[in-house]
């Protein structure tokens, strides 16, 4: 999807720049047997390089439009609004079911 929305010139559109791709990943299909959670450890790797990125931009008081693939991907997302300006709320929406219903 984020080819496709460059493509579509989304980034001009909203008069922003490109600051390019996390070099980030969930490389593992299996679920951690503590917590059930697939590709655990990459998760949390994620979402610790995402509260970083995004806290730089937000303390250099940049909005940034930040797109992913995953919702997992909120966690370091929040993880920095929450770093920046405390308490934080979320909207989530979805277009299916997707979650662990162990």
């Amino acid at each position: 999807m984020p080819a496709a929305l460059r493509a579509a010139r989304l980034v001009q559109r909203l008069n922003t720049h490109d600051l390019g791709d996390l070099p980030i990943t969930i490389d593992t299909p299996q679920r951690d047997p503590a917590t059930g959670i697939i590709g655990f450890h990459a998760v949390c790797k994620m979402s610790d390089s995402i509260r970083t990125e995004l806290g730089v931009l937000l303390k250099r008081g940049e909005r940034p439009f930040f797109l992913g693939g995953d919702c997992t991907l909120l966690i370091g997302a929040c993880a920095a609004l929450k770093g920046q300006f405390g308490r934080v709320g979320l909207a989530f929406v979805d277009g299916h079911l997707d979650y662990y219903t162990h």
